[in-house]
């Protein structure tokens, strides 16, 4: 059983020095050109971001891929390219402040979505659900 919880946009996060942080607009093709760092193969996050990009299109290149959101961040800090990441995780992860600009996405679909899910014939059943429906009240 399933049950969504929220959504959760990406941010882009450039280097401050970087053209994309002085940009007025941000668009798709600014991201598809952009050497764009990812998380390693396999990961989620990873597809989700490919995914947004529309993979086959995607021309800057992939220079990195790191095992970690704090990986690709201080990579970005040092100029090695642009990421997406998700609006949870940006207050955990960007530790270099001045040195990252966030950036909104052009496109409203650049999300994932966060869900709690679980075996029909879990014994903890009635308290998933209990959580799920507490949830969709805060």
């Amino acid at each position: 059983h399933e049950y969504k919880l929220f959504d959760d946009d990406f941010v882009l996060a450039v280097p401050r020095g970087h053209e994309l942080a002085r940009s007025k607009t941000i668009t798709e093709g600014d991201i598809i050109n952009a050497p764009l760092l990812l998380l390693d193969e396999g990961h989620c996050l990873r597809d989700q971001a490919l995914s947004f990009c529309k993979a086959p299109r995607l021309t800057g290149g992939t220079s990195f891929k790191a095992a970690s959101l704090r990986t690709l961040t201080e990579l970005v800090s040092h100029g090695m390219g642009v990421t997406l990441l998700p609006r949870m995780a940006v207050k955990q992860e960007v530790q270099t402040k001045n040195a990252i600009k966030l950036r909104e996405l052009p496109t409203r679909g650049a999300k994932r979505t966060i869900g709690l899910a679980w075996r029909k014939n879990h014994p903890g059943m009635a308290e998933f659900t209990e959580l799920a429906r507490l949830w969709t009240k805060l």
